[in-house]
């Protein structure tokens, strides 16, 4: 989780996609993956959505941090938050 808040945009990435592999029982991570959504980098954001998509109904209090993404500036981004958004609401 401390490495979601690395300088290097790829440790935050890998670190968030690995959180996300831990499924439900990383739900602990939810708040510092909803402050990674808003990160300037893309990868970043990415990577939030991958992570709480992984998370999945126990990420529920991110939906509206989704929510928000599902306008952002990046197609993926959109993409990806979408998909959590699925996830989350099964």
């Amino acid at each position: 989780v401390v490495a979601l808040q690395d300088s290097e945009p790829n440790v935050r990435g890998w670190s968030a996609q690995a959180i996300g592999e831990i499924g439900a029982d990383a739900k602990g991570a939810v708040p510092e993956l909803i402050t990674l959504l808003s990160n300037p980098d893309e990868g970043s954001r990415n990577s939030a959505c991958i992570a709480l998509r992984g998370i999945g109904p126990a990420a529920k209090p991110a939906l509206p941090a989704l929510n928000k993404s599902l306008s952002d500036p990046s197609k993926d981004v959109r993409q990806f938050a979408a998909l959590a958004i699925k996830s989350i609401e099964r």
